[in-house]
């Protein structure tokens, strides 16, 4: 799963102008083109609906496709697709007792299996985490693991709200 020559150290510094080091839209996911800064969240909610009524909001399972895919259209090489087997990533039956992907994680939504948006959260979570563990830090398959795991994260939260176009 990589060599670990292609990292990039300057992903993760802090923002300048930030009071926290941490700006969301200026951070990782723009270096690496993922496409969240400038988000209208106005827009993404959908707006108003014909006649000035608010849209009626999506049910769960929906919003929850939205967010695999949109995860999905982020991992631009599907290096979280699939399960991933001990012939691709020597050992990882043995270091990865728990292992997770976005086809697994599709499945289950569509066998509603997640009760509330906090089930699909530890799954995907689940995902990045074991990427993140299996793979060294200076390893392109842990940034990316790391970059993406951010972009789950603002989609969860605006899943919540009842925001699904990403």
């Amino acid at each position: 799963m990589g060599d670990g020559k292609d990292s990039d150290d300057s992903l993760y510094q802090p923002s300048p102008g930030s009071d926290d080091g941490y700006d969301p839209f200026n951070s990782s996911t723009k270096r690496l083109g993922l496409g969240l800064e400038g988000m209208d969240l106005d827009a993404a909610a959908g707006g108003l609906g014909v006649g000035g009524a608010v849209a009626a909001p999506l049910p769960m399972k929906r919003v929850m496709e939205k967010v695999m895919d949109s995860l999905a259209s982020k991992d631009k090489y599907k290096l979280f697709k699939a399960p991933v087997t001990d012939a691709m990533a020597p050992n990882y039956s043995t270091i990865i007792t728990n292992p997770m992907c976005f086809d697994v994680i599709r499945a289950k939504i569509k066998d509603n299996y997640y009760a509330n948006y906090d089930m699909l959260q530890a799954d995907i979570q689940l995902v990045f985490d074991n990427a993140m563990h299996y793979n060294p830090v200076d390893n392109w398959v842990h940034s990316m693991a790391k970059c993406l795991q951010e972009v789950a994260g603002k989609y969860m939260s605006l899943a919540r709200l009842g925001i699904a176009n990403f």
